[in-house]
């Protein structure tokens, strides 16, 4: 099932896009020069501090396409999108055929929020693992015989995940709330368990497990700090409260937005409510309370639906019941294998490598690198600009991916010379544009008007410079 939901990915990875060159252009810069503190691209916000909080994801991505390519990059990515979900199932084994089909099923669709190559992959595979260590140490919210040795080891295993996790995404919050969640579901557990008398061995009483997991909660947040950045790792994630984010992009907007992502929401609460009703009273607090937090979290921010995918595996592997091993029947063994086989043939005879997006074509970003605007700055969407610094590093912009480094102002700004509004008008003199890259008629006219002449127009947008 892994393989065959990471052929799945494959195949629905169709492009390579901006967020995957942002990635690619400051693992180069890394790589040739070392960290450091200031923005070292040619935006407006060149020389100003640079929280790059997520430095090796970016080194990784370029060492890997300089080893293997863009297509070899491609296959890794949908191998790293695919594997999490083998832990998972792993530690849903005895739970039956079935349940592993349904926790492959409501895994896949999150991934697809991902499934272009960028830093977050790093995050849902970190969030898998911890699901894992939390599934190890703390079933059901329990301690079950976790003694000496192994409490040790997951002691220093998580927030050893942790260092790690602070300097591949920012997603490690998402980390952090998870613990926080299970702590809670923990807490609410114990005294319903002290009441309900649970068979020896599997609780122990007193406060223990829950200073247990107080304490590795702690030594989290501390590792957190094991960054290039310090305690200012914090700043990084406080910058993504940037009010003008949602001029940019939609990534960080509440789910009702998207009608896919509350659709799948749905599902998910309609299926967290089935399996934890189905599971032996007294019901555990613990996998509910986790599930509803991350249901909510992706209500709150989109964004967070890549972690939901695996919490519903989580879920499956605490409260869906327990079966006896057998060996894995040959006709669903057959079905899954038939259809990954099926996926593949499919990308590599008919679909092929992801190609750059049809907005960063060649025959016009190749026309913007020939023929740049004299003494002046390309404004473009981030996309668009971190591609052309891929190209060409010194191409002066007017912003890039980075887009919590930029001053709310500096974002509506930079959109709104796109949008060719009078307020935004107003920064072509400021910033001294002498470029525009975009796709709107409307635009166009109106640059037109303001002096710009049409360089070149192709089905993927228009370059205007003046």
């Amino acid at each position: 099932m892994t393989l065959l939901v990471g052929l799945l990915a494959l195949c629905a990875n169709r492009v390579h896009n901006g967020d995957l060159y942002l990635e690619l252009g400051a693992g180069r810069f890394i790589s040739q020069h070392g960290l450091v503190t200031h923005d070292p691209f040619p935006t407006i916000a060149a020389g100003r501090e640079w929280l790059n909080q997520q430095w090796l994801s970016e080194l990784a991505f370029y060492k890997v396409a300089g080893l293997v390519g863009m297509t070899g990059l491609t296959l890794r990515y949908a191998l790293g999108l695919g594997l999490p979900l083998s832990w998972l199932l792993w530690r849903c084994r005895d739970k039956g055929l079935g349940m592993l089909a349904l926790g492959a099923a409501l895994y896949f669709p999150t991934i697809l929020a991902i499934v272009h190559p960028r830093a977050a992959v790093f995050t849902l595979a970190a969030f898998s693992g911890l699901l894992v260590l939390l599934l190890e140490g703390w079933p059901g919210g329990r301690v079950a015989g976790i003694r000496g040795r192994r409490r040790l080891l997951l002691a220093v295993t998580i927030p050893g995940l942790f260092a790690l996790w602070a300097n591949l995404h920012g997603g490690f919050v998402g980390g952090l709330a998870l613990l926080g969640l299970v702590g809670l579901g923990t807490l609410l557990d114990h005294p319903r368990r002290a009441r309900a008398g649970w068979r020896p061995g599997a609780w122990r009483p007193g406060a223990r497990p829950l200073l247990a997991l107080g304490a590795i909660g702690l030594a989290a947040v501390g590792a957190t700090f094991a960054t290039p950045l310090g305690p200012r790792v914090w700043t990084y994630v406080w910058s993504f409260r940037n009010p003008a984010l949602s001029v940019a992009t939609q990534e960080w907007a509440p789910a009702i937005h998207s009608p896919l992502i509350m659709l799948y929401v749905a599902v998910a609460a309609i299926t967290t409510g089935w399996l934890w009703r189905a599971t032996p009273r007294p019901r555990p607090l613990t996998p509910l309370v986790v599930a509803v937090g991350f249901l909510a979290l992706t209500v709150y921010s989109q964004r967070n639906v890549v972690l939901l995918g695996p919490v519903m595996v989580y879920l499956i592997a605490q409260c869906a019941p327990e079966r006896a091993l057998a060996a894995p029947r040959r006709g669903a063994v057959a079905v899954v294998g038939v259809a990954a086989v099926a996926a593949g043939a499919v990308w590599a005879f008919a679909l092929g490598p992801a190609r750059t997006a049809p907005y960063l074509k060649p025959r016009l970003m190749d026309v913007v690198l020939r023929h740049p605007p004299a003494g002046g700055r390309i404004a473009s969407v981030a996309g668009v600009s971190s591609y052309l610094l891929w190209r060409s590093s010194h191409t002066p912009v007017v912003v890039d991916g980075w887009l919590e480094h930029f001053r709310p102002d500096e974002l509506r700004g930079a959109y709104g010379v796109l949008h060719a509004t009078p307020a935004g008008l107003r920064y072509i003199q400021r910033w001294g544009i002498r470029g525009v890259i975009t796709r709107s008629p409307l635009t166009v006219r109106r640059l037109r008007g303001d002096g710009f002449r049409v360089v070149a127009a192709t089905s993927e947008g228009t370059y205007l410079s003046r």
